[in-house]
C-alpha cells in the first residue's frame, strides 16, 4: 500500500467513517460493526421492497381464494360458505391500482377495507370472520413478501470532504481503514453468534429509478394462475432483483462511493398480521478479526485527547490479539488536513505499530514492511507444512 496516496487505495481496501463517541469507542475496542435496518438510513429508497402488486383482478381473486383454502389460518369454515362470499369485491377493491408492498399493506389497515370485507362476507357472524381473514390476508403478505435486510456501509474512498461532513461529525471524528482479501469481511475466530461467519463486500449502484419487480411472483404460483409459463424462473427472476434493490441507490448519493456487507433475512423472518420481526439488537452486531483493522484516519478537527484515547484502543486490542499461525500487519495513524488546491482532503501518515505492537516512525516504514512481509511469508509457509 502507498501510505503517502490514499487518495486512490488499493485492491481490497475499505473504509468506514464514524462520529467520536463512547459507542464509537466500543465499537473498536471489541471489533463490532452494527448491520442497520431500512428505518436505520439516512435515505428512504434504501433497500426499499422492491415488489410492486399490479391490479391484476385474477391474481387478487387468487390470493383470497388462497387463504380460504388454506388451513392453517383455520378459515376452512369459510371455504365451504364461498359461494355466500363476494370474493370479486375484496379483489377488485384491492386491483384499482398498482400497489408497492408498504402501499398494499396500509390498505389492508384501512378502515375502507375493513368494511368492503364485511360486506363481502354475507354469512353469519361476519364481522368476526371477516377480521380473521384481515388478519391473515395481512400475515400471508408478511410472510411472504415481507423480511428484513441488514446492512453495514462503508466506502471505497476517504478523501471526500462532505463525507467527513456527514458521517464523521464535521471532521471531528474518524475513519477505520480496512485490508481485507478476496473482498471478504471475517469474523473474529473466538466468538459465535447468529451471523455468518464472513461477508463479502458489495459495490452499491447509482440510478435514477427504483428496482421493482412483480410482487405476486413472491407467491405460490397458484395464486397467480397460468398468466406465466414458467413461475420458478420468475421467482429466481424475482430474488435477483431483490437483491439488485438492496446495492441500488439514487445517483445523487454517487459522492459516497459505497460498498456494503448484506445480510438478508428475507425468506427467514418469522412474521405475523402486524409485521415481520426485526432482529435484536444483540443479534445484529459483527465481530470482525481485528487483524483486517490496519489504520484510522483522525478527522482534521479532531481533538487531540480523543486521537490519544482512540491511539490507547488501537495499542490495547493489537497487544490483545495473539495470531497462532500469523503475524500482526503493520497499522498506521493518519490525519487529515486541508487540500490549498482542490476540495479534497489529504491524508497524511504520522507513525505507525508495527507486528510487534511498537511505534515507529514513517521514516521507517519499509523496512519495517519488509520484515513483516518476510514474516508473513514465513508463517504462511509454516502453516501450509503443518
Amino acid at each position: 500500500m502507498n501510505i503517502n496516496n490514499l487518495s486512490s487505495p488499493p485492491l481490497g481496501t475499505v473504509f468506514r467513517f464514524r462520529p467520536y463517541s463512547p459507542i464509537s469507542l466500543k465499537e473498536i475496542l471489541y471489533g463490532e460493526v452494527f448491520f442497520v435496518t431500512k428505518d436505520e438510513l439516512n435515505d428512504p429508497y434504501d433497500t426499499k421492497n422492491p415488489a410492486i402488486f399490479n391490479a391484476n383482478m385474477e391474481a387478487y381473486s387468487g390470493l383470497v381464494n388462497y387463504i380460504l383454502d388454506d388451513d392453517r389460518y383455520g378459515l376452512s369454515f369459510l371455504a365451504k360458505e364461498r359461494n355466500n362470499i363476494s370474493i370479486d369485491s375484496i379483489a377488485s377493491f384491492l386491483a384499482k391500482e398498482d400497489l408497492a408492498y408498504d402501499e398494499l399493506i396500509k390498505q389492508l389497515n384501512s378502515k375502507e377495507f375493513e368494511d368492503v370485507v364485511i360486506k363481502a362476507f354475507c354469512i353469519g357472524e361476519s364481522i368476526g370472520w371477516s377480521l380473521v381473514f384481515i388478519r391473515s390476508l395481512k400475515h400471508f403478505i408478511h410472510k411472504w413478501t415481507g423480511g428484513h435486510c441488514y446492512i453495514a456501509s462503508f466506502s471505497k474512498k476517504c478523501t471526500d470532504p462532505v463525507m467527513w461532513s456527514h458521517y464523521a461529525h464535521n471532521h471531528t471524528g474518524f475513519c477505520l481503514l480496512f485490508s481485507v482479501e478476496n473482498n471478504l469481511f471475517k469474523k473474529k475466530e473466538s466468538i459465535h453468534h447468529s451471523l455468518d461467519d464472513e461477508y463479502k463486500f458489495e459495490e452499491v449502484d447509482y440510478d435514477k429509478q427504483n428496482v421493482t419487480t412483480n410482487g405476486f411472483y413472491t407467491l405460490p404460483s397458484s395464486i397467480y394462475g397460468n398468466s406465466i409459463i414458467d413461475p420458478d424462473a420468475e421467482r429466481l427472476k424475482y430474488q435477483k432483483i431483490k437483491r439488485q434493490s438492496f446495492l441500488t441507490k439514487f445517483e445523487s448519493w454517487r459522492y459516497e462511493k459505497e460498498v456494503r456487507l448484506i445480510h438478508d433475512d428475507w425468506f427467514t423472518s418469522k412474521a405475523s398480521a402486524n409485521g415481520v420481526n426485526k432482529r435484536p439488537i444483540c443479534e445484529r452486531i459483527f465481530y470482525y478479526d481485528q487483524k483486517q483493522l490496519t489504520g484510522i484516519i483522525f478527522g482534521s478537527k479532531m481533538k487531540s485527547d480523543h486521537r490519544q484515547e482512540i491511539e490507547i484502543i488501537i495499542s490495547k486490542i493489537r497487544a490483545d490479539i495473539n495470531p497462532i499461525n500469523d503475524c500482526l500487519p503493520l497499522f498506521i495513524f493518519y490525519e487529515t488536513v486541508e487540500n490549498t488546491e482542490e476540495y479534497e482532503m489529504k491524508i497524511k501518515p504520522l507513525k505507525g505499530l508495527d507486528h510487534l505492537n511498537k511505534h515507529f516512525l514513517m521514516s521507517e516504514y519499509e523496512s519495517k514492511k519488509q520484515k513483516y512481509d518476510s514474516m508473513k511469508e514465513h508463517f504462511n509457509r509454516n502453516s501450509q507444512n503443518s
